[in-house]
């Protein structure tokens, strides 16, 4: 013979009713959205099988060749700048 369960909100209040919780309001912090800075769009130019090297390192690494392009000049803007 199958039993029905009680509904939980009444579970949960009779646990609830001999507890002495104060309750505070919360306060709702607004959230900021992040927004991804625009990429300024430029053309590259790759030797013969050099791309194709460059996407199969990618593809290895989980991430796309583009991004690979643009953490590497990251990383050499960040030492040249830091040698002068």
């Amino acid at each position: 013979m199958a039993t029905r369960r009680k509904d939980i909100e009444d579970l949960v209040s009779k646990s609830m009713e001999n507890r002495e919780i104060i309750s505070t309001p919360v306060e709702k912090k607004e959230r900021v959205k992040f927004v991804t800075p625009r990429k300024e769009v430029v053309q590259i130019r790759f030797d013969p099988g050099d791309y194709e090297a460059l996407q199969k390192i990618a593809y290895r690494k989980g991430t796309k060749a583009a991004a690979l392009v643009r953490q590497v000049v990251k990383e050499y803007i960040k030492s040249e700048s830091g040698a002068v």
